[in-house]
């Protein structure tokens, strides 16, 4: 179960709950950082063009949050990351319903954890080294299914999304981990 109830910033600066954001729809997930150097936006960017082939439609059939591991990040990180992501992936509602957020250590720590995301920061690298995937949750925030690497296609996306709506747990399977 994520813990809904925890508070985030979003992009705009607003202070948000999860449970604000699902709006009685499945959650798309994706942990990562906003300045992550490596494979953090090609994961959004898979998951969007994914999200975008798929025929389902932004605030109607899914909700979104990016949510960065790294405490230090701000909301004009999220902001511009999502401006970004929003110029690349121009996909009609999304401007409201996709939502990047930056938190505490320990909200977001929470959320991580609830999801089995296990990272840890490199101080010499100064990068965070954590899974790469997607993670689905039914609208009362239990984790439906993953998505693990990068590559999305949209039918498993699609998939995803209509697993969670249902409320469906997907089975545990042994994950092949991609480390960012």
């Amino acid at each position: 179960q994520i813990p809904i109830q925890d508070i985030f910033r979003d992009d705009t600066g607003r202070i948000v709950r999860l449970d604000d954001l699902f709006e009685g729809k499945p959650l798309v997930l994706a942990l990562g950082y906003f300045r992550c150097p490596n494979l953090c936006s090609v994961v959004r960017a898979d998951l969007f063009e994914a999200l975008r082939a798929s025929g389902m439609m932004a605030g109607r059939d899914y909700a979104l949050v990016a949510l960065s591991i790294d405490p230090s990040e701000t909301r004009a990180d999220a902001a511009a990351a999502k401006a970004e992501d929003l110029q690349r992936f121009p996909t009609p509602g999304a401007a409201q319903t996709w939502h990047f957020l930056t938190g505490t250590f320990d909200a977001v720590q929470a959320v991580a954890n609830a999801v089995g995301f296990h990272e840890r920061f490199d101080p010499e690298l100064k990068q965070f080294a954590h899974p790469v995937g997607i993670v689905f949750a039914t609208p009362t925030g239990a984790v439906s299914s993953y998505l693990l690497g990068v590559g999305y296609q949209p039918a498993d996306v699609r998939l995803g999304v209509t697993r969670a709506a249902s409320g469906s747990i997907a089975a545990a399977a042994l994950p092949v981990l991609l480390l960012c």
